[in-house]
């Protein structure tokens, strides 16, 4: 075996550790931009899922003139396709805000986490010329 053998197979084997180490750091970059991506996704399919469910519930209210007393009766009455569950915990388990004995007035997310975008109504409170809450959360949708 020639010394200059050795020095080849030195030199490929650094080569593949800084190849690897190039590869880690690149993953390294990736994997929040990933995650946020995911949790942006997330928030789209929120924002739809809550205007799907509204507005099935003010379908209800102008076909019955009342409102829903329970989520379900959105699904019975043809008014909504199925119960969709929240983007943000994977569960059909929405807040559900009752008026006093007038049933489902509104729902949100069951969420605490904070969102990467602002809330629909943080606009609409922003345009009518309102304070915004600071604190985005998604059960503040």
């Amino acid at each position: 075996m020639r010394p200059s053998d050795n020095f080849q197979s030195g030199f490929t084997l650094i080569g593949v550790l800084v190849l690897a180490l190039v590869i880690g750091i690149a993953a390294a970059g990736i994997a929040p931009l990933y995650s946020t991506m995911v949790r942006s996704e997330k928030e789209h399919a929120l924002r739809y899922r809550l205007n799907c469910i509204r507005r099935a519930i003010g379908r209800y209210n102008a076909h019955y003139k009342k409102k829903p007393s329970e989520l379900e009766e959105l699904v019975k009455g043809k008014f909504l396709r199925q119960l969709y569950s929240d983007p943000m915990t994977g569960q059909p388990d929405w807040e559900i805000i009752q008026g006093k004995g007038l049933g489902i007035m509104d729902i949100k997310s069951s969420s605490t986490l904070e969102a990467l975008g602002p809330s629909p109504k943080k606009k609409t409170k922003e345009k009518q010329g309102g304070q915004a809450d600071e604190k985005n959360t998604y059960n503040q949708w």
